[in-house]
C-alpha cells in the first residue's frame, strides 16, 4: 500500500525539485509559496536575471577561493592556503570582498509571489537566514516550513528558531527529518 505524502512533505519535495535549478557553486536551496493548497510562486538561489551566475559563469567570489576539503592546502584558485583572496568562514554574505551575488530562494519566491504572499505558506529546503526572515515577515507569510522545523506568525513559541535557541539543536539534525518523521534528502 502506497502512502500519500502529507501536504508539507509534498510541497517540500517540490522545493527540492526547484532547488535543482539553483545557480550556486556551494549550495542549492529552493522555495515554494503556497496559498490555499495552490502554488503561487517558486524560487531558487542564484544571480539576478541577466547577470553572470555563480555556477554557470564562475562569478561567485566565495566559490573561487575556498579550501576544497581534499586534504591539500591549496585554494581552488591554485594559490597556497590560506589564500589572500579567500573569505573567512562565517564572514558577511552582504558586504565585503566575499559578498554573495545571489538572491536567496526565499527572496526570489517572494518577489514572484508579490501581494499573493500575504497569508501564504512558504516551504523551503533550508532554514531561512536572518535577512530572509525579515522579508518573510514583511511579505505577510503566515507560516514557514523547512526540513526539521517551522515558524508560525503570532506563535513564536512554536517556531524552530525558539527551539533551536532553547535546545541547541544542530542545523544538520534539524534538516534531516520531515514533520511526519520520514527521513528525507537534505541538499
Amino acid at each position: 500500500m502506497t502512502v500519500r505524502p502529507t501536504w508539507d512533505d509534498y510541497y517540500l519535495g517540490i522545493a527540492d525539485a526547484v532547488a535543482a535549478r539553483a545557480n550556486c557553486t556551494r549550495r542549492k536551496v529552493g522555495a515554494v509559496v503556497v496559498r490555499n493548497n495552490s502554488i503561487v510562486a517558486t524560487g531558487y538561489n542564484g544571480a539576478p536575471p541577466g547577470e553572470p551566475g555563480c555556477l554557470t559563469d564562475s562569478a561567485c567570489p566565495r566559490g573561487k577561493h575556498y579550501l576544497p576539503g581534499n586534504g591539500a592546502m591549496i585554494c581552488m584558485c591554485g594559490n597556497p592556503w590560506p589564500c589572500a583572496d579567500s573569505v573567512l568562514p562565517g564572514s558577511s554574505y552582504d558586504s565585503g570582498k566575499g559578498s554573495c551575488i545571489a538572491i536567496h530562494s526565499e527572496a526570489n519566491a517572494l518577489v514572484r509571489a508579490g501581494e499573493k504572499s500575504r497569508g501564504a505558506v512558504l516551504y523551503c529546503t533550508d532554514e531561512p537566514c536572518d535577512g530572509c526572515w525579515r522579508l518573510i515577515k514583511g511579505a505577510g507569510i503566515s507560516r514557514v516550513r523547512y526540513y526539521g522545523g517551522e515558524w508560525t506568525a503570532g506563535v513564536p513559541e512554536n517556531s524552530m528558531k525558539v527551539w533551536t535557541l532553547l535546545l541547541g539543536l544542530d542545523r544538520s539534525v534539524r534538516r534531516w527529518f520531515s514533520k511526519g518523521g520520514n527521513q528525507t534528502r537534505s541538499c
